[in-house]
């Protein structure tokens, strides 16, 4: 009897079970749906991360070479060649190299296309020495623009304090300095070879008028007579 009375419960509530189901399938296609997005938001942020490893990366830092020329490297730290690379500096730090020469060759390099393969570098020189004392000189800053092998633009800032960081660079070695005393004691020798020609010169001076005064003195002898 329980179970006629069941299966009569069923005919007469047959549309609130049917809401029912209706409901949990509309809640199931959700969950489904919110999951669904949350793996395809998953897979983009791999697929990022995984572009963002793989991909050229462009790193700058002051170089010093022969203890004489300063120059901004331009390094490749990525994971794929750098290519169309172009490189423009600021016009206030090109208009604050105190020498002319530099100013020039940065202008000119400005519209020049490079390549710069993994763990590779291309160099620009931007002064010697004489940038040390320049009280004007202006941080090295610019704009580094490039592509990936796909086709992927790539714009990056950067900015260098010369000023402060020359200082950790030696002007001189070892063998400069030995040269450095060498010229010195030389310096020093010839001060002292003028000296002793001069003391010489005055002397032979001093005997000349000595012999002189004698020559022209008569001896008694010669009065008498």
């Amino acid at each position: 009897m329980a179970v006629d009375d069941f299966f009569c419960w069923l005919n007469t509530n047959s549309g609130i079970l049917t809401l029912l189901t209706a409901i949990a399938t509309f809640i199931t296609c959700w969950c489904s749906f919110i999951s669904a997005k949350a793996t395809r938001a998953q897979v983009e942020e791999m697929r990022r991360q995984y572009k963002e490893e793989n991909r050229p990366f462009i790193g700058t830092e002051l170089t010093y070479v022969r203890r004489t020329f300063y120059g901004i490297k331009f390094i490749n730290h990525g994971k794929q060649p750098a290519y169309h690379v172009k490189i423009q500096f600021d016009r206030s730090f090109i208009d604050s190299l105190p020498e002319k020469v530099y100013q020039t060759l940065l202008l000119e390099q400005e519209g020049r296309e490079c390549i710069i393969g993994i763990n590779q570098n291309y160099t620009i020189f931007v002064g010697t020495n004489k940038m040390r004392n320049y009280s004007t000189l202006q941080s090295a800053s610019g704009t580094i623009l490039y592509c990936g092998p796909g086709g992927e633009n790539y714009e990056d800032k950067f900015q260098i304090d010369i000023k402060n960081y020359m200082t950790i660079f030696s002007v001189t070695g070892k063998e400069d300095d030995l040269i450095k005393r060498l010229d010195i004691q030389n310096t020093q020798q010839k001060e002292t070879n003028k000296i002793l020609w001069q003391i010489s010169r005055d002397y032979s001076n001093s005997k000349e008028k000595s012999d002189e005064q004698t020559i022209g003195i008569e001896s008694p002898d010669e009065e008498k007579e």
